[in-house]
């Protein structure tokens, strides 16, 4: 597992370098140069904490359970959501690109499902 979290962070620091090589030599535009900053600053970071991780994370029937229904409750909010914004567009209430629904949508699905499997983890256990 170390071998592999350092082979991240190299990879990432390779996405750095080849975004910063292209950009210089104006081979790519300044939006393909950020992709490859984006990517590479979180392959570092993901990697940077998988590796550095201390402690055993310990997976049991409960916390898979819980991860589960709370995924599940987050894919049925963003159903809901969806249809929401369906109805904004047709009743034109909010002109909205592909875009800001795409953002939305994401931004809407992590946020939801991080808030729900804290709130199952409260209560404890899900039937």
């Amino acid at each position: 597992m170390k071998l592999k979290g350092i082979g991240l962070i190299l990879a990432g620091i390779v996405f750095i370098g080849i975004g910063i090589a292209l950009r210089s030599f104006y081979l790519i535009p300044e939006t393909a140069f950020t992709a490859f900053l984006t990517a590479g600053i979180v392959a570092i970071v993901i990697s940077g904490f998988k590796y550095f991780k201390t402690g055993e994370t310990v997976q049991d029937e409960r916390t898979r359970r819980i991860a589960c229904h709370s995924l599940a409750l987050s894919w049925f909010f963003t159903y809901l959501l969806l249809g929401i914004l369906v109805w904004v567009h047709i009743l034109k209430l909010i002109p909205l690109s592909v875009i800001d629904v795409l953002a939305i949508t994401m931004f809407s699905m992590s946020v939801s499902g991080f808030l729900f499997r804290i709130l199952y983890s409260r209560r404890g256990d899900v039937e």
